[in-house]
């Protein structure tokens, strides 16, 4: 079993990543994920922001890209198909974790 702390770190980082996103989100979209973090569906959280950024095509950059990884290594996501499709887009826009590049759809 996770150790309380652990669980209270992953809230935080989930929550931090939402700062992250003010720029191209609506206030509805934000809401949706502050309920899943609410409701300490961290997984779910960060799946719902991947899938914007994938689908939706949300300003993605190298430092997000390593924040969703990070929290995703926590989660042991890092298999996941949503994972796979966000490497994908930012493959395709030409973002590099270790330099961020502030790119839009």
């Amino acid at each position: 079993m996770r150790d309380p702390q652990f669980f209270a770190k992953l809230e935080q980082d989930t929550k931090g990543l939402l700062c992250e996103l003010a720029t191209g989100w609506s206030e509805d979209e934000l809401a949706s994920v502050r309920a899943d973090i609410g409701y300490g569906e961290w997984g779910l959280a960060i799946e719902q922001v991947i899938g914007a950024i994938v689908r939706l095509n949300k300003p993605l950059t190298a430092d997000l890209l390593a924040k969703i990884d990070d929290l995703a290594a926590c989660m042991n996501m890092t298999g996941s198909q949503h994972l796979r499709a966000l490497h994908a887009r930012a493959k395709r826009l030409g973002i590099d974790r270790r330099q961020p590049i502030a790119r839009a759809g």
